[in-house]
């Protein structure tokens, strides 16, 4: 950890106000006072200046407060590495909502009988959400159905592929039928939300066909997967949807495919991981089960 008095520097450095910061730390302003005196005698600096009675940070307090908050990231860095090399069979596990509500539920051996040496917390959120969390060391690793920005920052395994399908109720004219995507410009869609994996790969692969979801008429947006499917049952709107969220709608008839040759829509499910928890045994043994009960 920092030494106390970096730490009211910080907080100063923030507040710029003496009585906000000591009410903060809960110290007394004089406390606050000698911190700061005592870092600019150690230093040989001055860290404040007033001006007309406001407080500022001078240029060494600007670049000590740089330096100053890299120090305490990598402390922090240090202790979540060690925190979670502590605990190698605890694993907190985020999954999209397609991969949660009707992926997992197809391999549960995955989470259960194979994986009952370890403790986990599975956390569905979508995409962005899990994203952010991953960034922020919130989880230890996702299982993203949508396209990755960053490259390059995550270890990732692709487990599975699916198909992205256009669908409506069986009395749509386009039900069974092939068709182009300029035939859709005067339909009625209802979509995932815009921070969906699938919406984000959707709106991907039609820009790579020089086509746009703000091509269609008229676009809604509900972020509940099964509430989309019934709405496409009861009303004349269509919707895409990875298949295998749809796929018992399909055959028992609920709902019908609307084909389009002219686009191949396809979207890959990955487990993806900071690089540095490599050494997790309980992140590699995730790994391996996902191998082999999806392979």
């Amino acid at each position: 950890m920092l030494d106390n008095r970096y730490v009211t520097f910080l907080e100063l450095a923030k507040q710029l106000n003496y009585t906000r910061t000591a009410e903060k730390l809960s110290l007394t302003q004089p406390t606050v006072t000698k911190h700061i005196q005592a870092i600019e005698e150690d230093l040989k600096i001055k860290l404040f200046t007033y001006k007309n009675k406001t407080l500022s940070l001078s240029e060494d307090g600007h670049y000590l407060v740089e330096e100053l908050s890299l120090i305490s990231n990598k402390i922090n860095e240090i202790k979540q590495y060690f925190s979670r090399k502590s605990n190698q069979n605890n694993l907190i596990i985020g999954a999209s909502h397609t991969i949660g509500e009707y992926f997992i539920p197809k391999y549960t051996n995955i989470l259960s009988q194979d994986f009952h040496q370890f403790s986990y917390h599975l956390i569905i959120e979508n995409h962005a959400v899990l994203l952010n969390k991953l960034n922020n060391q919130e989880i230890d690793c996702a299982l993203i159905s949508g396209p990755l920005d960053k490259k390059g920052e995550y270890n990732e395994y692709e487990f599975y592929c699916d198909e992205i399908v256009l669908i409506c109720n069986q009395n749509h004219p386009f039900a069974h039928q092939k068709v182009r995507l300029s035939d859709l410009d005067q339909e009625t869609f209802v979509l995932r939300e815009t921070d969906s994996g699938l919406y984000q790969s959707l709106h991907c692969q039609l820009k790579a066909q020089n086509y746009s979801i703000d091509s269609f008429n008229n676009v809604s947006h509900i972020g509940n997967i099964s509430l989309i499917s019934h709405i496409i049952q009861q009303q004349n709107k269509l919707s895409f949807f990875y298949r295998s969220t749809i796929e018992n709608d399909l055959k028992s008839g609920q709902v019908a495919q609307i084909y389009l040759p002219d686009i191949d829509l396809t979207q890959r499910f990955v487990l993806i991981y900071n690089p540095k928890l490599i050494e997790k045994s309980s992140i590699a043994s995730l790994l391996n089960l996902l191998k082999i009960n999806t392979a």
